[in-house]
């Protein structure tokens, strides 16, 4: 669990990870509840959440020239997630590996 009470803000996470500035913002991802996450305002509120899956979400990256627009490593998969609309799915190639297998952590440059 990660609590981030102690900057002042009063979530907990499941496995928060990922934190990074993009976009003009805080962002980071809770990969077990599969939320991409930004605080608002002064980072006391809780954080507002901009996509949420019902899979894993491992990491996000900012895709260049589409704002508020999110490539991702979730689930077995990639997808573009934009707020307010499904995840579009781009590829799954762990769909039927022989042993359970997810995206993981991780970041990756826009």
């Amino acid at each position: 669990m990660t609590d981030l009470s102690p900057l002042g803000a009063p979530d907990r996470l499941e496995l928060g990870e990922g934190i990074r500035w993009a976009d003009g913002r805080l962002v980071c991802v809770d990969i077990l509840t599969g939320r991409l996450l930004t605080p608002d305002g002064d980072g006391t509120a809780p954080l507002r959440t901009l996509a949420r899956l019902d899979v894993p979400l491992g990491a996000v990256a900012p895709v260049a020239g589409r704002p508020g627009t999110w490539i991702a490593a979730a689930g077995t998969g990639i997808c573009l997630l934009t707020t307010g609309t499904d995840p579009e799915w781009l590829a799954d190639p762990e769909r039927s590996a022989p042993t359970a297998m997810r995206m993981n952590d991780g970041c990756a440059d826009p």
